[in-house]
């Protein structure tokens, strides 16, 4: 004969906080024997809950509640799960190992539909921004036990980013954020992996910071994991630096395809882009004067275009004359000149704080001034690249 029985009620946490309970079952005469290790086992999760309110449907079990975070913050947790007489003494160590590593989060709502959890929630960096996570897993009971160990793997190596959204789901694990470097440049990261156990899990975060923590070295970064192949498209100061951040991930044992560009280097690179243009040609000024010929307006335009790639760099832009006439009139003349072509190249979009003009007049001959040919070649204008 079946009995339906109905029990409303509260537990105490272990905050002594009044939790509710809302139980209804239809027993046989057998099932009834169970009835009290079935409520114990279901009830035992609620003490280690600030809030909770517990609702049974014939072994449909949900369980909406809070739980503190080490800061005190009330963290969201939403349960339903279906549950045999065997499976609800399983039920209490499922739900203490899917609770247990939230008192590490910020913020989490935690949602777990037969066995299929999610997490939504936040993690604080060093600097106390909010992170955000995203995970979804499908565990077995032999799986929850591992759950806590797995986030925390999975979370540790957060509180190192600027800024970060990580996603997992089935273990598969999506990393997007951005790092600091010493100046205090953002530099991305995006890390996909696939962990398929703990021991991976483990190995992630330990590859995750040895992966990120030589990026505060370099200017600009973009770096990109994919199973194990990492690729970083990067600047940085020197190529000393470079070699030595190569060691560095070399010596840890990463092989990386990189493609970074020292800016001594950008340098040489620029530095030649302008030779190559004022070799081929000059900048023509009207006789006497300090008015770029139209003849010179395509010339002036490459060289915007080469000062344009060679982003951020300070720029010296030189004049210098031959030695007919007064040296304080071809200094002035030649400053002249310059700043003529700084103005061309800023009307044309460049940031005037990038360029200076300067004028030597007759002291930096590279000809003799005592034929037509010599003076012609010492009437020129220079770029001198300074660095980033």
């Amino acid at each position: 004969m079946d009995k339906n029985v109905t029990l409303l009620g509260t537990v105490k946490n272990t905050e002594g906080k009044e939790l509710k309970i809302d139980i209804s079952e239809t027993l046989s005469t057998i099932e009834a024997q169970s009835w009290a290790e079935f409520i114990n086992n279901i009830i035992s999760p609620l003490n280690k809950l600030e809030t909770a309110s517990l609702k049974v449907v014939d072994k449909n079990v949900t369980l909406l509640g809070t739980v503190k975070n080490t800061e005190g913050k009330e963290l969201k947790i939403d349960i339903s799960e279906t549950l045999s007489t065997i499976e609800a003494q399983s039920w209490a160590e499922f739900t203490n190992n899917i609770i247990s590593p939230l008192n590490k989060l910020e913020t989490a709502s935690l949602k777990v539909v037969d066995k299929n959890v999610t997490l939504l929630g936040t993690v604080k960096s060093t600097e106390g921004k909010e992170l955000t996570i995203d995970i979804s897993e499908a565990l077995t009971i032999t799986e929850a036990k591992k759950w806590a160990e797995f986030i925390n793997n999975i979370i540790s190596p957060l509180n190192k980013l600027e800024t970060a959204s990580l996603k997992v789901v089935d273990k598969n694990v999506t990393l997007l954020g951005t790092v600091k470097n010493t100046e205090g440049k953002e530099l991305k990261i995006d890390i996909s992996e696939t962990l398929n156990s703990i021991t991976e899990a483990k190995k992630w975060a330990e590859f995750t910071n040895n992966i990120i923590s030589p990026l505060n070295k370099l200017e600009t970064a973009s770096l990109k994991v994919v199973d194990n192949q990492i690729i970083l498209i990067a600047t940085i100061k020197t190529t000393k630096n470079k070699m030595l951040f190569l060691q560095e991930y070399k010596t840890k044992g990463y092989e990386i395809t990189s493609n970074i560009t020292a800016f001594d280097e950008k340098i040489i690179i620029c530095k030649n882009k302008f030779n190559t243009f004022l070799k081929q040609e000059k900048i023509i000024f009207n006789s006497g004067t300090s008015i770029i010929n139209d003849l010179s307006e395509r010339l002036i335009f490459n060289l915007y275009e080469t000062a344009k790639s060679c982003s951020d760099s300070k720029i010296n832009i030189i004049g210098h004359t031959d030695s007919i006439g007064m040296n304080e009139a071809n200094e002035q003349l030649s400053l002249e000149r310059a700043e003529a072509v700084v103005r061309k190249l800023s009307d044309l979009g460049l940031d005037r704080n990038r360029l200076h003009a300067i004028g030597k007049g007759e002291s930096s001959p590279i000809a003799e001034n005592s034929t037509k040919e010599g003076q012609e070649k010492n009437r020129r204008i220079e770029f001198e690249i300074l660095g980033y």
